[in-house]
């Protein structure tokens, strides 16, 4: 009877158990909330607002626009529009959840590409509490380009591609490698940043043929070369699977040296290492090149060529350090746990783990987790809510001066800062329209970009570019030069003002 008793105690701690969580398991949880709870935050930048204006022109025309139809500088220009089928999910998003909708389902994205992260970390046999800490340094670095973004989406591929790479350079099992191309049809026709994929494929195939060179243990066969070969070519091949066919691989090359535009961007500039979120990347990006040495570790070509290729991308723009840590960050671990032994043996490191087992530990545990997410719950609901999102809103783009155009029938070209130009479009085109906003290079020639200039900064000759392009209401920022000049120009009548924007129209009493 003892026995039986004892047997059916550990039967039931052993069903027990199955239900609660370890402490790895709640600080996995922990580090997942946090991603999700930042990424929620209510913050859309001035590119969400005319995504969401072409997503309702081809929800509504059932096609997709191949001039523009918003400017009247560039009206009936050809325009790429490389993100459409994204535009398409923004404004079903929209029209379901309101800007809600795209907020969470962007945050879930995000989540996700970091959930192929931690999974990259742990198949690459990194420990689970190191897998945690770079994977908490890696959301921290990459967290300041976050939002319902559709570079998000590009993030999402990479982790995806770099997870299933290193599956198939584990198990050689080909029919992985049909991944790649089918992604792809999707990935070209949401976001210009799929060439990343094939830089990706070109840098493992590259990296690997060197490997095989070399004679690094465990390179892949010649058969294994040429199918990823193939793989690569058919992938590039089905890049011209979308509306635009050729013409969208000729985009991206716009990015490859700076221009006139991307130097003016502040994210296009290079990361600023003043920030504490860059800070994290610099650290990790240290901590890799000393893993590096201390490890003495043999060279693997295909971990030079991501670290060197990726590491550029990041140094050359701040966009760019997340794609980095969503690349890079898992090489980090590998060879910080590559370099934990040699400095154990250098400086007589030890460490015993002694959990906190039993029925108390269970308590402690599932105390911490309901913690967790009461913190989270609090957090969230105090930043997370439609008050901040509203305020956010109103705080960066004219509202008062958008709806002052919507209620008086005035003529239909507005100037208007660069920044808000995308939010003219989505509440008032086609009854107005604008003279630039941000898709820039996208659709505007430096022709365009030098007379905005101008006519911001008030220089010389700015009343000739006015009567160039008849400009025929401003709506600009109060700290624009712009504004002093008008103020005193009988020309123009101020017609509203907030604490934000002034909206001037020309000949208006």
């Amino acid at each position: 009877m003892l026995a039986e008793r004892e047997q059916t105690a550990g039967a039931r701690a052993v069903s027990t158990s199955r239900f609660v969580p370890s402490l790895y398991q709640v600080a996995l949880i922990a580090i997942m909330g946090a991603i999700f709870v930042v990424a929620v935050a209510p913050r859309v930048d001035t590119d969400f607002w005319w995504h969401l204006k072409t997503g309702q022109y081809i929800w509504t025309h059932h096609t997709v626009p191949s001039v523009d139809f918003m400017s009247f500088t560039m009206r009936g220009q050809p325009w790429t529009d490389h993100e459409w089928l994204t535009e398409l999910w923004f404004f079903g998003l929209y029209s379901l959840a309101g800007l809600w909708g795209p907020i969470v389902a962007f945050a879930l994205v995000i989540c996700a590409a970091f959930g192929f992260v931690y999974a990259t970390m742990r198949r690459q046999g990194v420990h689970p509490v190191l897998a945690l800490f770079i994977l908490a340094a890696a959301f921290m670095a990459s967290s300041a380009s976050w939002g319902p973004r559709v570079q998000m989406l590009s993030l999402f591929f990479c982790a995806v591609y770099a997870y299933v790479l290193l599956r198939f350079d584990q198990s050689r099992n080909r029919r992985l490698l049909a991944v790649f191309p089918l992604l792809m049809l999707l990935w070209a026709n949401m976001h210009a940043g799929f060439v990343l994929g094939l830089v990706l494929l070109a840098a493992v195939l590259v990296g690997a043929a060197l490997n095989r060179l070399t004679g690094l243990p465990g390179a892949w066969s010649a058969s294994d070369l040429r199918a990823l070969g193939i793989t690569l070519l058919v992938t590039f091949a089905v890049t011209v699977v979308n509306p635009h066919t050729y013409r969208l691989l000729l985009y991206p090359l716009t990015f490859i040296t700076p221009n006139q535009y991307t130097n003016l961007i502040q994210e296009s500039a290079s990361p600023d290492f003043h920030m504490p979120v860059m800070m994290v990347f610099e650290a990790m990006l240290l901590l890799l090149i000393a893993a590096f040495f201390v490890g003495r570790s043999r060279v693997n070509w295909v971990h030079v060529l991501l670290v060197l290729g990726f590491t550029h991308l990041a140094l050359s723009q701040v966009r760019n350090v997340a794609l980095w840590s969503i690349v890079v960050a898992p090489l980090v671990a590998v060879y910080l746990q590559q370099a934990g032994p040699v400095l154990q043996e250098l400086f007589g490191w030890s460490y015993r783990r002694r959990p906190v087992k039993g029925r108390l530990g269970a308590i402690l545990n599932i105390a911490l987790l309901v913690l967790v997410a009461l913190a989270y719950l609090v957090e969230g609901t105090r930043y997370v809510n439609q008050s901040t999102l509203n305020q956010s809103v109103s705080q960066n783009f004219p509202i008062g001066g958008v709806r002052y155009l919507e209620q008086h029938h005035l003529p239909p070209r507005v100037y208007t800062a660069y920044e808000w130009g995308g939010y003219l479009l989505w509440k008032l085109s086609p009854r107005y329209t604008d003279f630039m906003d941000s898709r820039a290079d996208t659709l505007y020639n430096n022709r365009i970009l030098h007379a905005y200039l101008g006519l911001y900064a008030a220089a010389p000759g700015w009343q000739n570019l006015v009567r160039q392009y008849n400009i025929q209401e401003m709506l600009i920022t109060r700290q624009a030069p712009l504004a002093q000049v008008l103020a005193e120009d009988p020309a123009w009548h101020r017609v509203y003002s907030d604490k934000i924007s002034l909206l001037y129209a020309r000949g208006q009493p």
